[in-house]
């Protein structure tokens, strides 16, 4: 299924890291969001479609007469069909990790990781309020303020616009009534998160500190070259290993076949 998919996969690959490479460019920024927002709805539609043959082949299942061989046909067949849906959602996790690549063109590591403790949200096509993200973040690119549109990635589970900066700025963006309290839950947890990356410091209901953030000891040592010296041995030689200091390894191995 990815082999459909990896030329648009590579494309943007690039363009990110073109845009890694010169982060004022938020044309391209926009760009890659536009290409994104296009190929997830397209697997989301994707993805509804197969949910509703499966439910038609359940219902023949459960309410049709059919001979045993016909049912254990169907079950295979809807299987089948949910295998599909696995793959479907992994590819939406792979697009929005694209996504992800954005963000942290943007930010500090450390300051995504506290925005992506919680639960993902769903489809992005179909849900209201979409359009009106779209053109924030539309409106923002092309006055050079950098925005992304967060359900496009996979870390920002806060807001529904992040406008980028020394530090997230994450914004609900709602075109109708204010008076709810799913919003007010929305603004609460926005808050919360937004002066903790400030702050430094998690603060519970009752005004009490539970969590302080400090920085690291020691300058952080990275080893991506070696991690990407053994993906392209894998890719390379089926299997690849390094060991870039005593007591850590780092092994891969292909599975599958490349496309």
């Amino acid at each position: 299924m990815f082999g459909y998919y990896c030329r648009s996969f590579r494309d943007l690959l690039l363009e990110l890291k073109e845009l890694h490479a010169d982060n004022t460019s938020t044309h391209k920024l926009q760009h890659i969001q536009d290409c994104l927002y296009k190929r997830i709805v397209y697997i989301e539609n994707r993805v509804r479609r197969v949910r509703r043959k499966i439910g038609e082949l359940k219902s023949i299942v459960r309410h049709g007469r059919r001979s045993r061989e016909h049912v254990r046909t169907l079950r295979a067949e809807i299987g089948h069909l949910q295998s599909r849906i696995r793959g479907y959602q992994w590819l939406l996790h792979v697009f929005r990790l694209i996504g992800d690549g954005l963000v942290y063109t943007y930010f500090c590591k450390w300051d995504i990781k506290p925005l992506a403790f919680r639960e993902p949200a769903g489809f992005l096509s179909g849900k209201r309020g979409c359009q009106f993200e779209r053109w924030i973040v539309r409106d923002s690119n092309a006055n050079g303020v950098p925005a992304i549109q967060t359900d496009l990635t996979n870390c920002l589970r806060y807001g529904d616009v992040c406008f980028f900066d020394e530090l997230p700025h994450l914004v609900e963006v709602k075109s109708g009534s204010l008076n709810s309290p799913r919003i007010e839950r929305q603004i609460v947890a926005i808050e919360r998160i937004s002066n903790y990356l400030r702050s430094d410091a998690a603060v519970d209901d009752a005004g009490v500190p539970r969590l302080k953030r400090l920085a690291l000891h020691s300058k952080e040592i990275s080893y991506i070259n070696a991690i990407n010296q053994v993906l392209q041995d894998a890719r390379l030689n089926g299997h690849g290993y390094i060991s870039p200091e005593e007591g850590l390894h780092y092994m891969a191995a292909r599975s599958g076949r490349l496309s």
